[in-house]
């Protein structure tokens, strides 16, 4: 099965964006002494923390220097494809890491924005237009790195990707058809925004 190149282009510029610069995290710094990483004495596992012992290095990541490596990556690739992406990813580490300092300060400039007392759209859509201007930066350099990997992909592994299996209702790739949102059973009444009530 043969392709054109600019649907070989789209493909490429897809599967960077699912990337979203996840691939080989820097090295996470080693736990300290506490052997089973229980948080210090006196205090509770607060939400977000998570063991860091036996986490994976590097690899095809979401979110960064969280989760496992990327299903649909690493089930269609095969190993020196993802050898070769992941060294092409680090070729490109130094230029893609002061645009993602740039795009995390553009964010949360873009959330204060947003909940200010008053809103100013205008300076919200400007905010939102400076991360969408970094984040296409970061997409050309993830296409740059993916357009690198050796060997290319075959029209199979083009048609895998292409084409995802649907969600699974019990579990599996994709999200659940049937998944609850984080806060649909949180106790108390809920607005229609699913937060809970403004004091009174």
């Amino acid at each position: 099965m043969k392709t054109n190149p600019s649907s070989r282009l789209l493909l490429t510029m897809t599967i960077a964006a699912l990337l979203a610069g996840s691939l080989s995290a820097p090295a996470q710094p080693k736990p300290d002494n506490n052997p089973d990483n229980r948080p210090p004495a006196g205090r509770q596992f607060q939400r977000g923390d998570r063991p860091q012992g036996d986490r994976p290095q590097g690899g095809f990541q979401q979110g960064g220097q969280r989760g496992q490596m990327f299903p649909m990556m690493e089930r269609v690739l095969t190993d020196d494809q993802k050898e070769s992406l992941r060294t092409a990813m680090e070729g490109q580490r130094e230029k893609m890491r002061p645009i993602e300092e740039k795009v995390r300060d553009a964010r949360r400039e873009m959330m204060q924005a947003g909940f200010a007392a008053k809103l100013d759209e205008e300076a919200l859509r400007a905010k939102a237009l400076e991360v969408g201007k970094l984040e296409a930066d970061l997409t050309v350099l993830r296409a740059r790195a993916f357009s690198q990997m050796k060997p290319a992909l075959s029209a199979e592994q083009i048609e895998q990707l292409k084409n995802p299996p649907p969600s699974n209702p019990d579990g599996g790739e994709g999200r659940p058809a049937n998944a609850r949102r984080p806060n649909q059973n949180a106790p108390g009444p809920r607005d229609q925004n699913d937060l809970p009530p403004k004091p009174k």
